[in-house]
């Protein structure tokens, strides 16, 4: 029995030996790359987390710089378009800044002032150069153009909702040009666009707009200058008439007179401590105190 025991450990005794020795053949075979392996792992996984922070960083960055160019009072079309330019790629930004910079410019087209015109406190313009000519609206018009058809073939290749701004804001623009199949084909194509992204009141605001330009785009309205227009008539109130002006007078029947020197509702003939004499004859009293119960 002791031999078989001794047996069973020198057998065990050589096989953990032989598995030693197979470990570390192992390790200076492959010890080398399985290090490099594990220190490229590493290195992989703070790499990738270094571009999330630098990717995250970038975003912030982006809606911030947009943030700042269009929450102004007055915000300049030309410094969101270089928000765009800036940040293209990153997420909905440089669409957002087109867009609202084409606003600006289709807005100036068709109010016929510059974007940022400023006011007196009368309600004048401050300079004379912001009111624009045919030259000026038609170029602030191919501006608006060029950014909403830019906003439209992004959001088209994104399936991104904000192609239906663009295409809505061609329709605009082309009415604003008077063009007539322009505004049909835009239309035509925020009405798709809307039922594609689930948007029905989108999709029946461009169908109102199409059937209203069926028969062709109306005149737009002319604008006329504040020198231009009529002076307005002088008011006048018109003269009250005789019986208007009559006052009623009430004569005075004594009522609310001042009480003659020496009479106060105070003084009383009667001696300290007794109530007053009753008005009320005797008899009437006496009547007053039977019926009482």
């Amino acid at each position: 029995m002791d031999e078989r025991q001794q047996q069973i450990k020198s057998g065990a005794g050589l096989e953990e030996s032989r598995i030693n020795e197979d470990f570390k053949d192992f390790l200076e075979k492959w010890g080398f790359w399985l290090l490099l392996a594990v220190a490229v792992a590493f290195g992989s996984m703070w790499l990738y987390q270094k571009y999330e922070q630098r990717r995250i960083a970038k975003i912030d960055s982006a809606f911030e710089a947009y943030e700042s160019a269009s929450g102004s009072a007055n915000p300049s079309p030309d410094a969101l378009v270089r928000v765009a330019d800036e940040y293209e790629g990153i997420r909905g930004v440089p669409d957002l800044a087109r867009l609202r910079s084409a606003d600006i410019f289709l807005h100036a087209a068709r109010t016929g002032l510059s974007p940022g015109a400023e006011y007196t406190p009368e309600g004048e313009l401050m300079s004379e150069d912001d009111l624009l000519d045919d030259e000026r609206i038609a170029r602030f018009l191919d501006q608006a153009q060029g950014l909403y058809a830019k906003v439209l073939e992004n959001g088209r290749a994104t399936k991104s909702v904000l192609a239906i701004d663009g295409a809505f804001g061609l329709g605009a623009v082309a009415e604003s040009k008077g063009d007539a199949d322009a505004a049909k084909r835009a239309y035509t194509a925020a009405s798709e666009l809307s039922k594609e992204h689930g948007r029905p009141i989108l999709a029946r605001v461009a169908d109102e707009r199409l059937a209203a330009i069926s028969d062709g785009i109306p005149p737009k309205p002319t604008l006329y200058a504040l020198a231009d227009l009529p002076e307005l008539p002088q008011y006048t109130p018109p003269t009250p008439s005789p019986i208007e002006t009559q006052i009623p007078v009430i004569e005075d029947e004594g009522l609310g007179a001042p009480l003659p020197e020496g009479d106060d509702a105070s003084d009383t003939d009667q001696p300290e401590g007794d109530a007053p004499a009753s008005e009320t004859p005797e008899g009437e009293q006496d009547a007053a105190g039977d019926d009482a119960p």
